[in-house]
């Protein structure tokens, strides 16, 4: 099967607080790869707002997510502190992981979870906004050694007025 001609895959999005708007918006733009499937919080009228625009089903727990053949990736946007946990559980059922930053808490555990998804054979992603922003290209080009010598770089910095979740 070609990719013009897979189906959509099937999605399940844990966590419906305030960064998975995004996800959910962004699920909505992309109609012809991404199905979802089920949208996950312990809030359950949380997971039935989010899930309801989209006809999926309303879950209140990981493991009912898991448990549905249709789900063939999830994607993590819950605490920080569950997300090794999170992906960890989706990959051992075989499924696809796109985790919001930061993977872990931990180098080690951000390392394991590569080892798991490497031995798998499945993909493991961090939702990083700022990859592709200009700022961050120009760190990358000049950690391995492709910006041109003195080329001026700047870097901009943001101070929240609110504690971030």
């Amino acid at each position: 099967m070609t990719d013009q001609t897979r189906p959509p895959t099937g999605l399940a999005i844990i966590g419906c607080g305030r960064i998975s708007g995004a996800h959910f918006a962004a699920a909505a733009s992309l109609p012809g790869h991404v199905r979802l499937v089920a949208a996950v919080d312990a809030d359950r009228a949380a997971a039935q707002a989010a899930a309801a625009p989209f006809g999926a089903r309303a879950l209140t727990s990981l493991e009912e997510a898991l448990a549905l053949a249709e789900v063939e990736a999830v994607l993590i946007a819950t605490p920080n502190a569950l997300h090794a946990e999170q992906s960890l559980a989706a990959l051992r059922a075989g499924r696809h992981v796109l985790v919001e930053k930061p993977v872990a808490e931990t180098g080690a555990d951000a390392a394991m979870l590569a080892r798991e998804a490497q031995a798998r054979g499945l993909v493991l992603a961090a939702g990083h906004t700022f990859r592709h922003n200009a700022a961050v290209r120009c760190i990358a080009d000049i950690l391995s050694g492709a910006a041109p010598k003195g080329r001026r770089s700047s870097a901009a910095c943001a101070r929240w007025r609110f504690r971030p979740a």
